[in-house]
Parts: structure tokens; sequence; C-alpha cells
């Protein structure tokens, strides 16, 4: 017994600086490994020192520069040198110049060789006006873009160049970076409506959005069209086009302007409405 009690113990012994061993083997060969990518990434060879903006038109290429610099500036766990052409942080950069500027839309990164970032910038285009919660001529408005993003001030028109749109999800206290409404593709279906509309030949000029289920189509005359989420547009466009048709003489004049005050389709079937001569 004494004799396979030592035996045990050497064996133990043995298998304990046999792991030992193998652990300092992998330690020290993993951080000479880490120490030598270290090396290999602060080489200047290897480092980004030149970037160049393109696509941005209304976005200074100074805004650009200063967030790609700041981002790859220092290093990762003070080791590898976020410099590196193969490891510069492509997403934080993007991320960081969308979240500081919302003019720009999105970001794209290629390389010229081992020293030369490209940033190829695509900037937001307006597509209407955001101008408040409510009918105010003297307030400021705002552009968004066909994805109902609001992304900068806009200056005054002397003509309804763009579409306004009012109310909305908004923050009205600081609008920009807000969406309209926040779904993407109802936003969508909801302009094809209005273009449905205007091939009706009325002229939309404003849109008012509740921030709930409802909406108010103005027309450049004064008239409004209104109606609901809560039922699919292209059955509220199927509706409108029935009672239009069955019901021309009161909703229109002769010369086919529009007669009427409001439409109001927010029940679905059942359909209101204000001839103009009606009005007291």
């Amino acid at each position: 017994m004494g004799r396979t009690s030592i035996l045990s113990r050497n064996k133990r012994r043995k298998t304990l600086l046999k792991f030992l061993k193998n652990f300092l083997i992998v330690f020290f060969g993993g951080a000479l490994i880490i120490s030598l990518i270290a090396i290999i990434t602060h080489l200047e060879r290897f480092k980004i020192s030149e970037i160049s903006v393109a696509g941005n038109t209304s976005v200074p290429s100074e805004y650009v520069l200063d967030i790609v610099k700041e981002t790859i500036d220092g290093s990762y766990a003070l080791i590898l040198s976020r410099d590196n052409f193969l490891i510069y942080p492509r997403k934080n950069i993007k991320n960081n110049i969308l979240n500081n500027i919302p003019r720009i839309r999105n970001v794209f990164f290629s390389l010229d060789g081992f020293n030369t970032l490209n940033v190829l910038i695509e900037e937001r285009k307006p597509f209407a006006l955001w101008c408040g919660m409510e009918i105010d001529e003297r307030r400021e408005c705002y552009f968004l873009d066909d994805e109902s993003f609001i992304f900068a001030k806009a200056p005054r028109f002397s003509e309804d160049v763009y579409l306004k749109y009012l109310g909305g999800q908004v923050n009205e206290s600081n609008p920009i970076s807000s969406h309209y409404y926040n779904d993407k593709e109802f936003f969508e279906e909801l302009n094809r409506f209005l273009e449905a509309i205007e091939d009706m030949d009325f002229s939309v000029s404003k849109l008012f959005y509740d921030g709930g289920i409802e909406f108010e189509a103005i027309f450049s005359g004064g008239e409004k069209l209104i109606f609901s989420s809560e039922y699919p547009l292209i059955d509220t466009y199927d509706r409108l086009f029935i009672l239009l048709r069955e019901n021309e003489d009161d909703l229109f004049h002769e010369g086919g302007e529009p007669a009427f005050e409001y439409i109001d389709m927010r029940f679905g079937s059942r359909i209101f409405y204000l001839p103009s001569n009606d009005v007291q």
C-alpha cells in the first residue's frame, strides 16, 4: 500500500508538471504572437495616414474627417492600433458619423493600398417639409426624407415647393433625427396614396397626422380629406373613387374645382361629406 501511494503521488506530480509546462508554453507563445501582431499593427507602413471624403454636397468634409480621425485614434485594449488598415473600426466610424450628422443617410468605405481610407457619403435628399404640430405659416420648417426622417432646418420658400407635413410622431422641442411616422412601410404606402389622390386632379398641399390613427390631407383650396390608418389605404382610395364618381354634381363645380369643405372617410364604408354650398 505504501509503495502504491508513493507511485500515485509521483504520477500526479508528473501530470501537474506536464500541465504547468504546457500552460507556460501556450501562455508565453500566445503572448509572443500578440506582441508580434501588436508591433505589426503599429508599423507606419500599415497605418491609415490619409482619409478622403467624397459624395458630400451639404456636409463639410471636415465634419466627417474629424469623426473618422477621433474614432481611429488610440488602440484596442491598449495593444492593437485602431488605425491599422486591416482592423480599423468600420462599424464604429459609420455609427458615429450617422449619429452625429443627421444629413448623412449612409456611409461606405474602401481602401487605396495600406494607407488611404476612402469614405463615400450618401446624403439624405429633401422629400417634404415638417412644419410643426399645427398650421402656422410663421413657424420654421424642417426637411424630411422619403423614410420620414427629419434631418435639417429648411429655408423659407416663396411657393409650395414641397408638401408640408404637420403633427406626427415627432419630438417637437428637438425635431431633428425624429421620424414623422415610425413605420417606414406605411409611410411609403401613405405617400403612394397621396400621389394617387393627386392623379385625381387634387392638389395636396399639407398633411396633418394626429399621432394616432387619423390623417387630414389638406388641398390647395383648403378642402380636407379625412381618413384613418385603421383601414387599408387601398380600400380608402377605392371608396373615394366611387364616391367622387357617383356624387360628381355635389362635389365638383362645373369647371372641375372641388365643391366640398371636407370628405370624412374615417369610418370605413360610412362616408360623410359637406358640399361647400351647404356652408352657412
